[in-house]
């Protein structure tokens, strides 16, 4: 039984006497194959398909049994070679020039924040911020000026009917009709009046001369009503002269007032508009009755004017109105007006 222990045997210990050595590879042996091509080469010929023999190629010869392979070697490291430590710097917070350059920088950082804040962030803050609602302010009332007057042109110093103003005589009046038929009766009546002559005179009220168209609106009532003091404003020269014409038959007033060129009104429709004076109280211009007048009529005075007239039952009393060239005459007599017409050289 011993020859059967392997304990009796003495082997040597492989590990203990050879050192690593791979083994060889086995030898070539043939091995069965099928393969797609084979299968398919056999059924094109009507057997069945069987594995094919194939011989496997050498295997690489390997490093014979009992050889050691040398292991590589490895290279040595380099020494590094080291990098000196550079010295401390001093700390510049230890010396009195180190702190006062600490304070300049300092300084120079606070005025460069402030200078950015307010050349950039301020705008910048503005514009972000919502825009402040306009105040609303009351206007201020305007104050009103006493409108004052604006006092009536000089009158010229030579009438139309070539008599110096200045040198008129003046009858003062309270602006009424009875006034004015009174003033002018007792001038009418003074000595020394030449019969077929123009006396002219400047009609007062409170020491001023009076205007034409309140003039005519004092004698005529009606003139206010029925629009011939409106017409009379705004076509006509406030300055008038005024006459009373002087025969064997009596004493008759008449009236000459300029057309204002500035009213820019045509004659035809000057004309037509003063009609209103033929519906109003035209006996107030007399100085006495004219008895009981006929109709009104057109007629035509130096072959050239159109004038108005009508006639009354007293001898020499005529009532006419008319368009002159550029003046507005009213008057009392026909011999009157033909007077008139004489001095103004029409």
């Amino acid at each position: 039984m011993d020859e059967l222990n392997p304990r009796a045997i003495p082997q040597n210990n492989p590990q203990q006497n050879t050192p690593n050595i791979v083994p060889p590879p086995p030898t070539n042996t043939d091995v069965r194959v099928r393969t797609m091509e084979s299968d398919a080469q056999a059924v094109a010929r009507g057997i069945e398909p069987v594995a094919q023999v194939v011989t496997p190629p050498p295997a690489p010869q390997g490093p014979s049994i009992g050889t050691q392979t040398p292991m590589a070697t490895i290279p040595k490291p380099a020494a590094v070679e080291q990098t000196p430590t550079p010295a401390p710097l001093p700390d510049v917070r230890e010396s009195k020039s180190g702190r006062l350059l600490l304070w300049f920088i300092l300084f120079i950082l606070i005025i460069g924040l402030g200078w950015g804040t307010y050349k950039y962030g301020l705008p910048l803050y503005r514009a972000m911020m919502p825009a402040a609602p306009e105040a609303t302010t009351e206007p201020t009332p305007t104050p009103v000026e006493a409108v004052i007057p604006t006092p009536p042109p000089a009158p010229p110093a030579v009438t139309p009917l070539g008599t110096m103003r200045d040198t008129l005589p003046k009858i003062e009046t309270d602006g009424t009709v009875s006034s004015i038929t009174m003033a002018l009766a007792a001038e009418a009546a003074k000595a020394g009046v030449v019969s077929g002559t123009i006396t002219e005179i400047a009609i007062m009220n409170a020491g001023a001369p009076m205007s034409f168209d309140t003039y005519i609106t004092a004698l005529l009532p009606e003139a206010q009503a029925n629009g011939l003091t409106g017409i009379l404003t705004a076509a006509l020269d406030p300055v008038f002269s005024a006459y009373i014409y002087h025969d064997e038959r009596g004493a008759w007033p008449g009236y000459i007032a300029k057309i204002n060129p500035a009213s820019q009104i045509d004659p035809v429709t000057l004309t037509s508009r003063i009609q209103a004076i033929e519906t109003s109280s035209y006996k107030n211009l007399f100085l006495a009755d004219p008895g009981t007048p006929s109709t009104f009529r057109t007629g035509q005075a130096r072959d050239k004017y159109i004038d108005r007239f009508v006639s009354f039952t007293k001898e020499g009393a005529l009532f006419n109105y008319g368009i002159f060239g550029d003046y507005l005459i009213i008057n009392t007599s026909n011999n009157g007006l033909v007077k008139a017409l004489d001095l103004l050289k029409l």
